[in-house]
């Protein structure tokens, strides 16, 4: 029996990942407590520059997140560590009717994917490094439990 458990877990977990996608990394806040001060840093391999790319961001929270939106700030540095591209971006956590976005497999859990950016190329070959804030008025995020930074084709 615990065969056929491990067979069939392991087959969903493969069905679920598309080889398209690459999570780079997570990013886990202490206490699920996101500060202003703590930028989140995430690591790029970049070995094609012919391919857009889109970059997205995951965001989870709980249901207890004060607020109905989060405001972001994500920079790209090149490989020599150049600024080559950064914004300021606002989304919405809620539907119309007030019910959290995203999907909650863990109960109180939610998980939402944000694009940054559509059509994102990346120019040279390299190791770029990608700087995620939130830039919410509040110094604090309670309940916001990680975020993780997504290259796709």
């Amino acid at each position: 029996m615990s065969r056929f458990l491990t067979l069939l877990l392991s087959l969903l977990f493969l069905w679920g990942c598309s080889p398209n996608e690459n999570i780079i990394e997570f990013h886990q806040f202490k206490n699920a407590r996101w500060f202003y001060k703590d930028l989140c840093e995430f690591n790029v391999s970049v070995s094609e520059t012919t391919v857009p790319k889109k970059l997205k961001l995951l965001v989870r929270h709980n249901g207890n997140y004060s607020f109905q939106n989060i405001q972001l700030t994500y920079k790209i540095y090149s490989p020599s560590n150049k600024l080559i591209h950064s914004r300021r971006l606002s989304y919405n956590l809620v539907s119309p009717n007030m019910n959290w976005l995203g999907e909650s497999a863990c109960g109180d859990l939610y998980t939402l994917v944000l694009l940054l950016n559509k059509n994102f190329l990346f120019s040279l070959n390299g190791n770029y490094r990608v700087v995620v804030g939130h830039n919410m008025r509040d110094n604090c995020l309670e309940n916001i439990s990680e975020i993780g930074f997504i290259v796709s084709n």
